[in-house]
Formats: structure tokens, sequence, C-alpha cells
């Protein structure tokens, strides 16, 4: 729907222009941007093991870190 309707729009070097996309399109994406940020805010890390372990990812063996520098 966005594409068809910046159809007819000024492109710019970085993207489509024009009315739609700086009233409508480009605010979306700072809304949806905030939407991530906060939604990504309230995982831990330990939601994310979790969410690998009921994927049936199993936690690979441990071992020793060793490097030389």
């Amino acid at each position: 729907i966005v594409v068809a309707a910046n159809v007819d729009d000024a492109q710019t070097a970085d993207g489509p222009g024009g009315r739609l996309q700086v009233a409508v399109v480009d605010r979306l994406w700072v809304e949806l941007e905030d939407a991530a940020r906060a939604a990504l805010g309230t995982l831990t890390l330990d939601d994310l093991i979790r969410r690998a372990q009921a994927a049936g990812l199993k936690r690979p063996s441990s071992e020793p870190i060793s490097f030389a520098i």
C-alpha cells in the first residue's frame, strides 16, 4: 500500500519523498522502531535461553575459554 501510494511522489537520493512519505510513512517507521525497542527492552538473557530451549536447541558444551595474545 505504501509503495503504491508513493508511485507519483518524487524520488530522493535516500528513498521515496513527498507529503505522504513525510506525514505518514516516516512517522510510522518511528512508531515501529519505538515499539520494537520497547519490546526488546523487556527481554532478558534468560528469556532468550528459554526461547532457544523451547525451539529444541541445546546449549553447547561448555569449554574453557582459551586464547593467546
